[in-house]
């Protein structure tokens, strides 16, 4: 009998329950969503925190590089593309100067694309770690609206980070703000990094070896 007594508590406390979530106005609904709103909230924060500190970390490794780029501590190679600015076909006149950037052991460090079109101008950079892999991608199309700028951040060449609409931060593995466009442009700058670090190599090999 008590054990029927027990079983017969235990059905009407979850039909209570039931009937206390299936009301809209409900306490405990309210409670239960605000509890899932405030895991959510905690978990971005966490989310954004983790994002920021590895930005952190590309930024100082990225200034070091530009300051000895500024220093001339690295060697530059530069290729000038269409030097005479002369018209081509289904591109028009354009100017595209590429410069590469490595250290004496010729491991390289970053590699600026300008191209000029007309008036308007375009900006590429490629960031590279110590292993010599793509670390950072950034593209501005339009130098005259910084706001245009997109950047990819990658650890061991998979896509991590990347930054779109004025420089909100995204990461490459969150379901809930997954973008198949920007994880494929990603996909898309890897490759052409790789085509660029090619062109380094071929340029290396037809650097005089001795005086």
């Amino acid at each position: 009998m008590k054990n029927i007594q027990k079983l017969s508590s235990i059905v009407i406390f979850l039909l209570v329950s039931v009937v206390a979530f299936a009301q809209p106005g409900s306490d405990v609904q309210k409670s239960y969503q605000d509890s899932i709103k405030q895991l959510e909230m905690k978990r971005r924060s966490n989310m954004a925190l983790e994002y920021q500190a590895k930005l952190n970390v590309v930024s100082q490794y990225n200034a070091n590089i530009d300051m000895a780029i500024a220093n001339k501590d690295l060697v530059e190679h530069r290729l000038n593309m269409n030097a005479t600015n002369k018209a081509i076909v289904k591109v028009g006149k354009y100017n595209r100067n590429v410069s590469f950037f490595h250290d004496e052991k010729k491991s390289i460090k970053k590699i600026i694309i300008l191209t000029t079109y007309g008036s308007d101008q375009d900006y590429q950079e490629f960031l590279f770690d110590d292993r010599g892999l793509v670390y950072k991608v950034s593209h501005m199309p339009d130098m005259s609206n910084p706001l245009t700028t997109k950047a990819f951040y990658y650890e061991d060449e998979k896509l991590s980070l990347y930054t779109k609409d004025g420089g909100k931060v995204f990461g490459a593995d969150d379901v809930n703000s997954f973008d198949e466009d920007a994880f494929q442009e990603g996909v898309d700058w890897l490759n052409k990094a790789a085509g660029y670090t090619a062109l380094f190599k071929l340029m290396g090999s037809l650097e005089p070896v001795s005086r």
